[in-house]
């Protein structure tokens, strides 16, 4: 009794189409998360939006305990260490250059 060709192309394609709805699923969470980081920078000032740029190229630190930047809020930012010290870099660009044109500088900076 040989394997039957037929049966084993149905598996593969059976196979294929539960790998790409997989993938699908992982796309569509991606797609949401972006959406959701999309709109968080819409509603924050252009100095806090070209801030989350600044630390996002040039932190070298350890986010565990190195950076405080995930333990800060754009809330109450003047407390903590690393947003009040983006935030001031970003405002001192911003009274030279467009937020446009930082963010090409930013691109710039090889990481």
């Amino acid at each position: 009794m040989g394997s039957n060709p037929i049966c084993a192309t149905k598996q593969k394609g059976i196979n294929m189409i539960k790998l790409t709805e997989k993938e699908i699923d992982e796309l569509e969470k991606r797609i949401e998360k972006l959406k959701e980081e999309k709109k968080k920078l819409i509603d924050l000032s252009p100095e806090k939006r070209v801030a989350e740029c600044l630390h996002k190229r040039l932190c070298v630190h350890n986010h565990t305990d190195g950076c405080g930047w995930f333990y800060e809020n754009w809330d109450d930012f003047g407390t903590g260490y690393s947003k009040k010290r983006y935030f001031s870099m970003a405002k001192n660009l911003l009274e030279h250059f467009t937020e446009e044109q930082i963010e090409l500088f930013i691109e710039l900076i090889p990481r």
